[in-house]
């Protein structure tokens, strides 16, 4: 389910490095250029003012950041920008309530499950194991996302495309990362960004590396102990306060002055539980210390919803659902029909029957995650969405998969507008298109939930930015085997870019008159599944996507194919395109 190993393949397939660096200051250049207007008006549109409720054929006004007119027969603004609707959907803009959106890279852990310190620092001879310093155990709950947020991460203009316009950022690293605050993914700066701070304290129950608390018994422990020294502070602190005269001056602790409105309930805990036992250790955490609690990136809650119900714990679900394994489990399977008949013969009852029963198993599994919106949603209980371990150009196609599963339209889109408002505080600013509020904004061309639909305009605080449709390629039909087999086998590929030449392998499958493939680059592990592999004549095209953190680049790919040879192009949107050739190592039996 996720793949790090994405950003490496690419880096070393396109040396975007360098090109990023050049497509970089061309953005910056034109983000400097002051808008003609900061009025629009959006006419003709279908507008779902809220889960549920739609206006037809109306007009959208939009002003200095602000919805001033939702209806018919409005008078037009003279200096307004004038975008002709032609029928499409306007929503409110999406919000995530839970991601790691804009967090600079320097601040991003090596490794999510360790401290912010790293394995190096806590095997350093000056930090003492069992008592270290809270920067090597990963107890930082002090940070703020103001002082961690860069406005030129990739990852704030991938989610905006993806139709968010806000978001709760929380900083990532190890038990006690910081906490959170939420962001419109537009504007020059943090302090542009940042709507509101101190929505959550952010936690993982996660230990320090090769430092106490190192296991989760420790963990469980340490929160204890850091909740109730807190509260012990909290206490000398006041009573200070009141009478400093004959009170011993507190020791001042920022760490543990950051719970100070946890314990106060003015700021709720985002505990990060995929796994159905670390959601019942949070909610026992609460139950003992008595803190608000957000169960986040949820995966494993279907048999918890009785608890949470009763203990009234908040819900953000994860968007990782596990259909990508898929492909992994048809490998293994082409790999089991490639046995001699008489290797088959000797296992065939055994495992015929354990694979039917792991096969069930698998299949029953994946419904349940698929399934879980729907039974939350049939529960009562409200939840938000969670982006941290999905990337943004996905989540429409598995919030598909959950509709699919059950989780109704209203339901999903609750999830990504009204629900996450009203949880992080904003719903007064946005979620719903009303007039006053702030112009977040989503036109899509088909209903949202539309397999066919496509996202035409975001606005974020009034900002207007535009996406172009790309040409869906339809695969030709009446393509036989022995067309496809042109494209089916082993190449190497050289791609020709500004950081020198790359090269790799690509492997082209016909899966049942469907083509699939894989690519694999010079000196990285791993390898990179392409999508929309389609054949028509003699010209290959495909395309694949690498990302991780909230960040993702589309490559599109096209070649023409000579014999046992190819020529062709990469285009890789606004950084350009770039020359690849390819010679066929292998061809199908």
């Amino acid at each position: 389910m996720k793949n790090y190993l994405l950003r490496i393949v690419a880096i070393s397939w396109l040396g975007l490095l360098a090109i990023f660096t050049t497509s970089l200051q061309a953005q910056q250049s034109a983000s400097e250029m002051k808008p003609v207007t900061s009025t629009f008006a959006i006419t003709g549109v279908n507008v779902i003012t809220a889960p549920g409720s739609m206006l037809e054929g109306v007009t959208v006004i939009v002003k200095d950041g602000l919805i001033t007119h939702v209806g018919k027969g409005l008078t037009i603004p003279g200096e307004a920008e004038i975008i002709k609707g032609d029928s499409m959907y306007v929503y409110a803009g999406f919000i995530s309530a839970l991601s790691h959106a804009g967090i600079k890279s320097e601040d991003r852990s090596g490794n999510r499950n360790q401290g912010g310190g790293g394995n190096n620092r806590a095997q350093r001879p000056d930090v003492d194991p069992v008592n270290p310093p809270n920067n090597v155990a990963g107890i930082l709950p002090e940070r703020k996302v103001r002082d961690l947020i860069d406005a030129e991460e990739k990852s704030i203009e991938a989610m905006r495309s993806a139709g968010f316009t806000a978001t709760q950022v929380v900083p990532e690293g190890g038990m006690f990362p910081g906490s959170g605050a939420v962001i419109i993914l537009d504007g020059k700066s943090a302090d542009e960004m940042v709507l509101k701070e101190g929505t959550a304290m952010f936690s993982q129950l996660v230990g320090g590396p090769r430092v106490y608390p190192a296991t989760i018994i420790g963990v469980m422990a340490k929160w204890r102990e850091l909740y109730r020294q807190a509260t012990f502070a909290m206490q000398h602190e006041a009573a200070y306060t009141a009478q400093p005269n004959g009170t011993v001056r507190p020791d001042y602790d920022r760490s543990l002055q950051a719970f100070y409105p946890v314990i106060d309930k003015k700021q709720p805990v985002i505990i990060k539980t995929e796994k159905m036992l670390d959601s019942y250790r949070a909610m026992t955490l609460q139950k003992d210390l008595g803190f608000d609690l957000i169960l986040g990136e949820v995966k494993e809650g279907w048999d918890l919803i009785g608890k949470i119900k009763s203990q009234n714990a908040k819900v953000i679900l994860s968007l990782d659902l596990p259909e990508a394994e898929k492909k992994k489990e048809q490998k293994s399977e082409g790999k089991e029909a490639a046995k001699k008949p008489e290797e088959k013969e000797k296992t065939n009852s055994i495992v015929e029957i354990e694979k039917a029963e792991l096969e069930k198993r698998k299949a029953e599994a994946i419904k349940k995650y698929c399934s879980q919106a729907a039974e939350f949603e049939k529960a009562g209980i409200a939840f938000g969405f969670a982006t941290i371990e999905t990337k943004p150009n996905e989540v429409l196609s598995k919030l598909r998969i959950m509709i699919e599963h059950g989780l109704s339209e209203d339901g999903a889109l609750k999830a990504l507008t009204t629900t996450p408002a009203e949880m992080l505080g904003v719903s007064s600013v946005m979620g719903t298109v009303e007039k006053g509020k702030m112009a977040n904004l989503v036109i899509s061309d088909k209903p949202i939930f539309d397999e066919k639909a496509n996202i035409r305009y975001v606005f974020v605080d009034g900002n207007k930015f535009a996406f172009e449709v790309k040409a869906k390629k339809e695969k030709p039909a009446g393509a036989g085997a022995t067309n496809l087999n042109l494209a089916v086998g082993t190449w190497k590929y050289t791609a020709t870019t500004p950081d020198g030449e790359r090269s790799g392998e690509m492997i082209i499958k016909n899966e049942g008159g469907t083509l699939t493939g894989t690519l694999t680059a010079q000196g990285a592990q791993g390898e990179t599944e392409l999508s929309d592999v389609t054949l028509e004549g003699n010209i290959l095209t495909f395309s694949f996507t690498f990302g991780e953190g909230g960040e993702s680049l589309d490559i599109d790919t096209e070649v023409k194919i000579d014999k046992d040879s190819f020529d062709g192009s990469m285009n890789v949107g606004a950084y350009g395109s770039f020359p690849v050739k390819g010679e066929k190592t292998s061809s199908p039996e």
